[in-house]
């Protein structure tokens, strides 16, 4: 109760402090700032009771599998979605979460598993910046180096599964993450 007085008051500072601010020289008001994200929907908030915040996250979404690498594949592959096209204005690659899911660990027998013939491909002009279909062990030597220097200043090394995650995200399936991440009800 006392937190909730504290944050009360120092809100209706800041409001009645913006209140009283010269806007004349400003180049973009907040709403302005804020208009692409309140258009998308990210100005709706929605509370919970007592129970569901003591729940925390896991409450929420449910008990995190031990065995991440599983978990992640079920989410990219077993999914009602996972076979759902995306299009992705970027890359300009037409593609799903199953087909980024092999493209990423299993590039080399991931074709055959698909019955496809070849890797979704961008269709923008910049043909030297495709993505190119690489094996996790392609990577083996940078994630030994990079352990290296995180083990140098005593941070935790990074495992197979935040590769996974990494070259997923940074591929077209951040789309979907995205959509995912800024809202709950997303439609992907």
């Amino acid at each position: 109760e006392k937190c909730a007085e504290v944050l009360h008051s120092a809100a209706q500072n800041l409001a009645s402090a913006g209140a009283q601010a010269e806007v004349a020289d400003r180049d973009a008001t907040a709403a302005e700032l804020t208009a692409k994200f309140v258009s998308e929907g990210a100005n709706v908030l929605s509370y919970g009771d007592v129970e569901k915040f003591f729940g925390g996250l896991e409450g929420f979404v449910g008990t995190p599998s031990p065995n991440v690498l599983t978990a992640m594949r079920h989410e990219h592959c077993d999914k009602a979605d996972s076979d759902v096209f995306i299009y992705t204005s970027n890359y300009g690659i037409r593609t799903t979460s199953r087909i980024e899911w092999y493209f990423v660990v299993d590039p080399e027998g991931g074709l055959e598993q698909l019955k496809l013939e070849a890797w979704p491909t961008e269709d923008l002009a910049h043909s030297d910046l495709k993505r190119k279909a690489l094996p996790l062990s392609h990577f083996e030597r940078a994630l030994q180096d990079a352990n290296q220097k995180l083990m140098a200043i005593k941070r935790p090394q990074l495992i197979r599964e935040e590769l996974v995650g990494a070259r997923m995200y940074t591929g077209p399936i951040f789309q979907k993450y995205n959509g995912v991440l800024r809202g709950k009800d997303s439609p992907v």
